[in-house]
């Protein structure tokens, strides 16, 4: 460990059992060795016995687990027998595995599933909260909410990425012991590159001497895109020296601008945002106005910290606590004049936070940590 801490020694007779689904962000959680879901489980079976499970959502197509993590990795396609089956395959493999700690991640059916689990192995029952679960699809299937929020009452622990979710899981259940846990990012890929080698490498070497300013992700209104394609144009006739880079997902209720000022690298893989970032002057970490904005701690902004590149923020949630040292570059979500006066702010002086951004082994350890204050 980097950070003082020494770490906890290997205790094989702690058995661990981490509950998700299969699919995060678009990506295979364990094909792709992608994000939270796969780094906090994969970081703590180095201290730990511990078995992860993938739900599968669908009734096939899942990628299978890559050979090197077949010993602490399975992956569950949803039966044809629908969740009957699939109950008694959990129950089957649980009992196998006969865990000390279940903890499940990811969406309101893991957690309740995970809770079940928990409840027929005698095992402790912690939550991982990456976001607000109750605003996520499922659940809006009838008697999903209640039992979620039951199986959140009756843990015995609640890790939650962010200070504004963990606030109001305090308040709703008084007494519960919280975890503070922010996703975060490998520092062996996120980390500062040259420039002008990044923007060739991107196929902008024939505007190098533009300033840029990066735009990526869910090009959508829930994750604020709309501010910022409603600003651009604003900076074609005034600020003709900025081109606006943009990548990720194009959505019918945000259509890209259209003009010289602009760029679309279409969807670049996950591996290549270091480069993305690296190739800019300033990057937009957008965010909406929303339940779903207030409580989500947008990883994209330690990615751009982590490369050293100045960020514009939306002045929401927990991503303005990160940037709160810096207001003049965080903008109201729904202010297309003040974002383009932050963005003019940050092309001219490039501040960035002065915050620590903590590796995945740290984070790790912390749950490991949390989740084995009850061992006797």
């Amino acid at each position: 460990m980097d950070n003082g801490q020494s770490r906890m020694p290997k205790r094989e007779r702690l058995s661990t059992l981490w509950l998700c689904k299969a699919r995060y962000m678009n990506h295979d959680v364990a094909a792709d060795r992608y994000a939270r879901l796969f780094e906090l489980p994969h970081r703590m079976s180095e201290d730990f016995s511990l078995q992860a499970i993938c739900l599968d959502y669908r009734v096939s197509g899942s990628e299978p687990v890559p050979q090197g993590l077949s010993a602490t990795w399975r992956q569950l396609n949803l039966p044809r027998t629908l969740m009957l089956g699939w109950l008694l395959q959990l129950y089957t493999l649980a009992r196998k595995v006969s865990p000390r700690v279940v903890i499940a991640s990811s969406d309101c059916l893991c957690v309740i599933i995970g809770y079940w689990l928990a409840r027929l192995t005698g095992a402790r029952f912690y939550a991982d909260l990456y976001d607000d679960y109750s605003t996520f699809g499922l659940a809006r299937l009838p008697g999903v909410k209640p039992l979620y929020r039951r199986a959140l009452s009756k843990a015995d622990g609640l890790s939650a990425v962010s200070r504004t979710l963990v606030a109001d899981l305090e308040r709703e259940f008084p007494g519960k012991p919280m975890l503070l846990l922010e996703s975060t990012v490998d520092p062996r890929v996120f980390h500062p590159r040259e420039q002008r080698l990044c923007r060739q490498e991107l196929g902008l070497g024939q505007l190098s001497d533009k300033k840029f300013v990066g735009v990526c992700g869910g090009l959508n209104n829930h994750h604020g895109a709309g501010t910022i394609f409603e600003a651009i144009p604003e900076f074609e006739q005034s600020d003709p020296d900025v081109v606006f880079v943009i990548a990720g997902k194009v959505y019918e209720e945000c259509p890209l601008p259209r003009g010289p000022n602009v760029v679309y690298l279409g969807m670049l893989p996950h591996h290549s945002m270091p480069k993305f970032y690296s190739a800019m002057d300033v990057v937009v970490v957008p965010l909406s106005n929303t339940r779903f904005g207030y409580y989500a701690f947008p990883q994209k902004a330690y990615e751009v910290i982590a490369c050293d590149v100045p960020a514009v923020v939306a002045d929401v949630g927990a991503l303005a606590q990160l940037f709160e040292a810096l207001p003049q570059a965080r903008y109201s979500p729904d202010s297309v004049s003040g974002l383009a006066a932050c963005i003019r702010y940050q092309l001219e002086h490039a501040e960035r936070p002065d915050v620590p951004v903590p590796t995945w082994a740290e984070q790790a350890e912390k749950l490991l940590v949390f989740t084995s204050a009850g061992e006797r």
